[in-house]
C-alpha cells in the first residue's frame, strides 16, 4: 500500500529490516559453526599419528597415510587408525565410539584358517577405526583404510541426515511470520 500512498514509508522499512536481521543472525550463526567444526577436525587431524612397521623398521606417520596391508604396532592409549586384524599380541579397546558399549573389548590374534566377519563389533579377532585402545600391546593388519571402514561409513550416514539447528528452525519461523505479516499488510 506504500507505493499506492495509502501508507507511511515506516512500514515496508521496518519489514525489510526484520527481515536483514533474521537473515543476518542466520548467516553469522551458521559461519560461527561451521568454523568451529572445521577448527575441531583440522585439530583432531593434526594430532592424529600411527606407529606403522615398514621396512623393518616402527615410523610415526599421520594416520592419512595407512594403507592397506600396513602393520601397525598399537598399545594402550592409541587410536586405532583403520580397521584390521590382530596377527600378533592382545589388547582390550574401548569400542564405545561406535556401539555405545561401556564395557572393554578383548581382541586377539587370529588363528591360521579361521574365518571371521568384519561387521560383527563382538569378533575378537577384527579391531575398528576410532576406537581405543585401554590395555595390551598388539600388531594389527590394516585390511580397510578411510570411508570404507565401519567407523567411516557410520559417518558418511551422519552426514547425509543433516538437520537444521533450533535457532535454523525459530529463524524460519520468524521469516514466515514476517512474510505472512507483510503479505497480509500489502493485500489491506
Amino acid at each position: 500500500l506504500f507505493f499506492l500512498g495509502q501508507s507511511e514509508w515506516f512500514e515496508p522499512v521496518g519489514i525489510l529490516v526484520a527481515i536483514l536481521i533474521a537473515n543476518g543472525v542466520a548467516s553469522i550463526s551458521e559461519n560461527k559453526q561451521e568454523g568451529k567444526a572445521s577448527a575441531l577436525k583440522e585439530e583432531e587431524d593434526a594430532e592424529e599419528m600411527a606407529k606403522v612397521l615398514r621396512d623393518g623398521k616402527l615410523q610415526e606417520i599421520h594416520v592419512s597415510e595407512v594403507v592397506v596391508g600396513d602393520i601397525v604396532y598399537l598399545q594402550a592409549g592409541d587410536k586405532i587408525p583403520a580397521d584390521g586384524i590382530v596377527i600378533e599380541g592382545a589388547i582390550k579397546v574401548d569400542q564405545a565410539a561406535l556401539n555405545g558399549e561401556t564395557e572393554e573389548a578383548d581382541k586377539i590374534t587370529l588363528p591360521a584358517d579361521t574365518d571371521y566377519d568384519i561387521k560383527d563389533l563382538l569378533n575378537k579377532y577384527y579391531a575398528y577405526r576410532g576406537t581405543v585402545v585401554c590395555g595390551g600391546e598388539a600388531y594389527m593388519e590394516i585390511k580397510v583404510v578411510g570411508d570404507k571402514t565401519l567407523f567411516g561409513e557410520l559417518a558418511l550416514e551422519v552426514q547425509e541426515d543433516t538437520r537444521e539447528t533450533p535457532l535454523q528452525v525459530k529463524l524460519g519461523k520468524l521469516a514466515k511470520q514476517i512474510s505472512t505479516f507483510g503479505y497480509v499488510g500489502a493485500i489491506a
